[in-house]
C-alpha cells in the first residue's frame, strides 16, 4: 500500500448528472484495489448506501469527522455530549435534526416540512421531542435557524439558514490524521481531494491536495492542485 486516495464525496466523488463516472470510480477502486478514504458531512447510514459493492474495502469518514468506519466496524468515534445537548437543545425553538449512525432523529414541527425532510434521509428516521429520547451515540445536529456555538460544539455548516454542529475539536483532517497513523500510511502517500470549506482543513495534510474545478475561489486557493475530472486525474496516479 504505497498510495491512499481521500476524497471528499458530496461535489468530489458524487455529482448528480454524473452517476455514471461516480461507478466507473468505484470499479477502478475495486480492480485496482485502492485503498479509499471517503470524509462526507453526511449521516453514516446515508452514505453506507452507496458504497454496498465494495464497503469492506472502503474507510467510511461520516459526520465531518465525528465517525469512522470499515464495513461494519466502527475503528473511531467522537459523539456529541448528550446530556450537555440536550440542555442546550431546551432553549432551541426552530426545528433540529440530530445525526446518529443507524438513523437521524427529526424535531420537525411544520407537517410538510417533516415530510419533505424524511424524504431526504428516506427509511432512516425517527421522529423525536427530545434529545433525551434518542438512545444511540449522536455524532452530528442541524438547526435550521441561527444559534450560537457552545463550548462543546463545533460548526461544521452555516449557509441558508441552516446550521450543522459536530462534537468540539471535531474535523475531517483530525479523523484522516488518526486513520494514517493506525495505518502506518505517511502523508506524501496520500492524495486528497475536494470541493467545500469542510474539506480545507485535509488539504494541509499533504502536498498532494487537489481542489474541485468547481469549488469556490477561497477553497481552490488552500490546494496544491486544481482537478478539472476526477476519474481521469485518478488514473493516472494509480
Amino acid at each position: 500500500m504505497d498510495k491512499f486516495l481521500i476524497c471528499d464525496f458530496d461535489g468530489t466523488l458524487y455529482r448528480k448528472g454524473e452517476e455514471r463516472q461516480f461507478q466507473q470510480m468505484l470499479e477502478l477502486v475495486k480492480q485496482q484495489n485502492i485503498p479509499l478514504v471517503v470524509a462526507s458531512g453526511r449521516p453514516w447510514h446515508m452514505l453506507r448506501s452507496y458504497f454496498e459493492d465494495v464497503l469492506h474495502q472502503v474507510f467510511l469518514i461520516s459526520n465531518d469527522g465525528a465517525l469512522i468506519t470499515h464495513g461494519e466496524q466502527i475503528l473511531y468515534s467522537r459523539p456529541i455530549d448528550k446530556e450537555k445537548l440536550t440542555a442546550f437543545c431546551q432553549d432551541v425553538t426552530g426545528d433540529m435534526v440530530c445525526y446518529g449512525q443507524l438513523l437521524s432523529y427529526l424535531n420537525i414541527k411544520g407537517k410538510a416540512d417533516f415530510i419533505r425532510w424524511r424524504q431526504i434521509f428516506r427509511q432512516h428516521t425517527i421522529k423525536m421531542t427530545s434529545v433525551s429520547e434518542i438512545e444511540e451515540p449522536i455524532y452530528k445536529v442541524f438547526f435550521m435557524n441561527k444559534q450560537s456555538c457552545p463550548e462543546f460544539l463545533t460548526p461544521t455548516y452555516d449557509q441558508f439558514g441552516i446550521m450543522e454542529f459536530a462534537a468540539e475539536g471535531v474535523n475531517k483532517a483530525e479523523a484522516v490524521q488518526w486513520l494514517l497513523k493506525q495505518s502506518g500510511i505517511l502523508p506524501e502517500q496520500c492524495y486528497v481531494f475536494g470541493d467545500g470549506s469542510n474539506d480545507v482543513s485535509m488539504f494541509s495534510l499533504t502536498e498532494n491536495s487537489f481542489a474541485m474545478i468547481h469549488a469556490k475561489p477561497e477553497v481552490k486557493q488552500k490546494a496544491n492542485k486544481i482537478c478539472t475530472n476526477l476519474y481521469e486525474t485518478i488514473t493516472t496516479i494509480f
